[in-house]
């Protein structure tokens, strides 16, 4: 679903919460299932998923409100057992499975602990699930974080606030993550295809890559945290400045933050309770605690896909990162220098990530080195000025914690019609603009 379909459906989603539902004398979140089943339904390839994810929603409602281990380890074993099948791509993906997987999860686990309770009422927790709009993409919601049901009146403070988020997602997604996709999609285009290139360009990819996957993803997380916010409903934060990590471990704590939550709670913390304790020694605790992370790290890169380059790209290659983190904690020195030793780091981790299977990845890093011929005809200046100075934008703005709503009036509609043009001129009207789908929901 692209970003301009995503701005529609919750433009109109606005006046049918707050109003509609009063006017039909229904709750309010009997209104947001039905708009949250709408837009999944709009969002599929196979009406037959729809079916699918009510299975899900009942088999883990039934699991909760049985809450015995039978139950627990029959729904458990189900769900993630269908979520291995489709990662395997052997069948087509139903969108958002990844995502609404882990959610109801999260969900029956904090039942079984005796963290909450069990909703009585399906169709609640039915909304949990497809909430809108983080069916497609996440976050991965907590039960116990995402209040649904209070009914919030209309706040004209916090529906600015959201619209505004909304704005700047746009920004993110139409001027940065869709305009680097074309010189992205270029040069590992030119390697998947044996072409020579030169390695300035390779180079230029991997960093290029790095940021159009972080402002396609962040700006999609802004879009829907910003829907959530003006319709009176709170939801977790996925980033946090992640380019400015001084370290691989800290760079975690900053992106897709649910994931590595949900992760932690659920198979680091519990492998390490039930097995640390086991070791006699500093070096057979350590192994162990290296061993737990490897479990969690294989996981993270399978939750992208079952392609070793999703396993190593996102997965084993940070593990390795942190294990030498642990074992040879990074000497401090100048921030700027530790901010980019990471990025580069991490940069390296997206080109597995981007490349068709590792044999590519390997082939493109050697070429970084090695490529002397092939030059690119797309890098038309006007365009590449325009990027660079819309991602220095970003990481300004991210870097000192800039906060549109706390600027005065004229600055604030100064910076809200800059970001309006810059829609509209570089994203959806700008020359040889196409706009690419969100890559996360492929996942």
């Amino acid at each position: 679903m692209s970003s301009i379909v995503f701005v529609m459906f919750t433009a109109v989603l606005f006046p049918v919460y707050f109003i509609g539902a009063r006017l039909a004398k229904i709750p309010k979140w009997a209104a947001l299932l039905a708009a949250s089943a709408i837009f999944y339904a709009l969002g599929l390839s196979d009406a037959r998923y729809f079916i699918f994810i009510f299975t899900t929603a009942l088999v883990i409602y039934a699991a909760a409100v049985l809450n015995d281990d039978n139950s627990f380890w029959f729904a458990l074993l189900l769900i993630f057992g269908t979520l291995l099948i489709f990662k395997t791509n052997l069948f087509t993906i139903p969108l958002g499975v990844s995502y609404y997987t882990f959610s109801a999860a999260s969900y029956l686990i904090d039942v079984r602990r005796g963290i909450i309770k069990a909703e009585r009422n399906f169709f609640k927790l039915f909304l949990f699930v497809i909430f809108f709009p983080s069916i497609t993409m996440g976050p991965i919601n907590r039960y116990k974080e995402l209040d649904l049901f209070s009914g919030r009146s209309f706040d004209q403070r916090e529906f600015t606030r959201g619209a505004v988020r909304i704005l700047w997602g746009l920004f993110k997604k139409m001027v940065i993550a869709d305009n680097l996709a074309v010189y992205v999609n270029e040069v590992f285009g030119r390697v998947s295809a044996g072409e020579p290139t030169r390695g300035v360009y390779l180079f230029f990819g991997a960093a290029a890559f790095g940021f159009q996957l972080y402002a396609d993803f962040s700006g999609y997380m802004d879009m829907v945290i910003g829907a959530a916010a003006a319709l009176g409903i709170k939801m977790t934060e996925n980033f946090n400045a992640p380019f400015f990590s001084r370290s691989i471990a800290e760079f975690w704590r900053r992106w897709h933050i649910t994931l590595g939550a949900w992760l932690r709670d659920y198979v680091l913390y519990p492998l390490q309770r039930a097995f640390i304790k086991k070791g006699k020694t500093k070096l057979q605790k350590s192994l162990i605690n290296f061993s737990c992370m490897f479990v969690t790290w294989f996981l993270i890169g399978y939750w992208h896909g079952a392609s070793w380059s999703f396993i190593i790209g996102t997965g084993l290659l940070h593990w390795f990162y942190m294990v030498v983190e642990t074992l040879r904690p990074p000497r401090k020195f100048f921030a700027p220098l530790e901010i980019l030793r990471t990025f580069l780091l991490v940069c390296f981790g997206f080109i597995f990530f981007r490349s068709d299977d590792v044999l590519m990845a390997l082939r493109y890093i050697k070429e970084m080195f090695t490529g002397t011929v092939g030059d690119l005809e797309i890098f038309e200046a006007p365009r590449l000025v325009m990027i660079i100075c819309a991602v220095l934008v970003l990481m300004l703005c991210e870097g000192f914690g800039f906060k549109i709503e706390r600027q005065k009036t004229v600055v604030r509609w100064g910076i809200y019609i800059a970001l309006i043009l810059s829609v509209v001129i570089f994203g959806a009207y700008g020359i040889g603009y196409n706009e690419s789908g969100f890559i996360y929901s492929n996942f």
